[in-house]
């Protein structure tokens, strides 16, 4: 991609890098410094909060990519932010992002609406009114939205969180339907939304997946019984999916192509199911990861010690996609994270090998800028001149993973790539009254910044958070919209 640098320098977006390090002239970021970013970030979000809307309580956030929305959600919404704002909170100690998390649920709260023996979250408010629409998805609906609400409940231990949360499980149990002549909980399917002609989804993002593993999840915080069945049966449905020839899941039932990636392939299933196995100890679900890992496995390209995916897999071309994501929602990051949880699950020590391809792969092919390194979202075909500074496509995972895989393999190389995209992300942010902040994306096409002051954790601003939480000692891996299945830890000490 000739002239990117240079278009990105014309945008004044490359100054000089930051020094530190812990190291005199090493030319990277220290901790500290980082640590001020989270600061910077973290205030900057108070003050770009909006008093909730409709019922005046709590605190809500426009969207600019979804502009004019205001949304609950878990990638975009209320709950999203709340998500960066516990990361600043147990990153620094300091209590005014914990309140600030709070606020984002109260007015989660405020809005959810009695429905079906639980509650249900409308999808947004605008000045046109209400959006009714009410997603099951964990990126999209109720189960990322009780996650959040439960996480802040664990910090503050306050009721009304818990029971919110609660209630939107219980929605959730209504909401779904057996499948193939098997009653729910023994088999059970969720449409997205409730129209039924959005039809259902499977992935950890907007399906089935994400379903289960959080009904699982609560199964563990509670020792609710109810809830595992309703996992369970969400995973049996999954299974059923699984292709006997390619060992893989479609996006959606019954739809031709296969994708590799987290948010709605492969790799993401596997993750649910390895999370089930490492609750459950049954293998059935180990089993069911080793086959959907095993697609993800040999769809890769390898060439030397690197690896890469195409992003949908069809051998009757219809739905083929070769585009070459180097993202968490649907390419390396994604996939080598997903690799890292089974390496820290089974101890097998292939994974821990695929996913120091997907690193290589992913160092070699960051674009340099004056200032550090940029993820471009695409290789090769797709959206090849976009630059996000983001979780999904962007720095900010691409540089949470390359930082995780330092940490469990001990290789200083992802550690200096992660530190450059600190470097890139502080070059390109932005100040004004109300503080620092970021554009979602660069187009190096037309040399334009768009989606200015973008505050959610898939898109923006909680998830660049995140990202600097990480780097300054957060405890909790998530560069998706899930944690990993128990702490990253150096390989070495492993026990075989």
């Amino acid at each position: 991609m000739p002239g990117v640098a240079a278009a990105m320098v014309a945008m004044g977006c490359c100054g000089a890098g930051v020094p530190g390090n812990g190291r005199p002239g090493s030319g990277l970021p220290s901790r500290g410094s980082i640590r001020a970013l989270v600061n910077a970030a973290a205030q900057s979000m108070i003050a770009h909060h909006v008093t909730g809307p409709r019922t005046g309580k709590g605190w809500a956030w426009p969207s600019a990519i979804q502009r004019p929305q205001v949304n609950t959600d878990r990638d975009v919404g209320a709950a999203s932010v709340g998500m960066g704002f516990i990361a600043a909170y147990q990153t620094t100690g300091r209590g005014e992002y914990l309140r600030a998390a709070e606020q984002a649920a109260n007015w989660l709260v405020s809005v959810a609406e009695p429905s079906r023996g639980g509650l249900r979250w409308p999808n947004s408010e605008s000045a046109a009114g209400i959006d009714q629409t009410s997603y099951t998805s964990f990126d999209d609906g109720a189960m990322g939205i009780t996650d959040f609400l439960y996480r802040v409940y664990a910090l503050d231990h306050r009721q009304q969180y818990l029971r919110a949360a609660i209630a939107g499980l219980r929605w959730e149990e209504a909401r779904a339907h057996g499948v193939d002549g098997h009653r729910c909980p023994v088999m059970c399917s969720w449409t997205w939304d409730q129209h039924p002609r959005d039809g259902s989804y499977t992935g950890m993002g907007m399906g089935i997946s994400g379903i289960a593993y959080a009904f699982d999840l609560f199964a563990q915080r509670t020792g609710n019984p109810t809830f595992e069945r309703y996992a369970l049966g969400a995973a049996r449905y999954i299974e059923h999916l699984i292709n006997r020839r390619y060992n893989a899941v479609p996006e959606q039932p019954g739809q031709a192509g296969w994708d590799t990636g987290y948010l709605s392939g492969s790799a993401g299933d596997a993750f649910m199911f390895l999370s089930l196995y490492h609750h459950t100890g049954n293998r059935r679900w180990l089993g069911d990861a080793t086959r959907l890992l095993g697609f993800v496995d040999v769809t890769g390209h390898i060439t030397h010690r690197q690896e890469s995916w195409p992003t949908e897999f069809d051998p009757h071309c219809c739905q083929r996609n070769d585009a070459i994501a180097l993202g968490t929602e649907e390419g390396n990051a994604g996939i080598g994270w997903a690799m890292l949880n089974a390496y820290e699950v089974t101890g097998r020590a292939g994974y821990l090998a695929v996913a120091e391809r997907a690193g290589n792969y992913m160092v070699t092919h960051l674009t340099r800028t004056h200032a550090g390194l940029a993820c471009v979202e695409d290789i090769g075909q797709g959206n090849t001149t976009l630059f996000h500074t983001s979780l999904d496509n962007g720095a900010a995972g691409c540089g949470f993973f390359l930082h995780d895989l330092s940490v469990v393999t001990g290789n200083p190389r992802y550690q200096h790539a992660a530190l450059q995209m600190v470097t890139w992300l502080r070059a390109v942010s932005r100040t004004d009254h109300r503080g620092t902040w970021w554009h979602d994306q660069f187009n190096s096409a037309t040399g334009r910044w768009i989606n200015p002051r973008e505050m959610s954790w898939h898109w923006g601003q909680a998830g660049i958070i995140a990202f600097f939480a990480r780097l300054t000692g957060w405890t909790t891996s998530m560069p998706v919209e899930e944690q990993s299945i128990v702490p990253l830890r150096p390989a070495h000490t492993h026990t075989r």
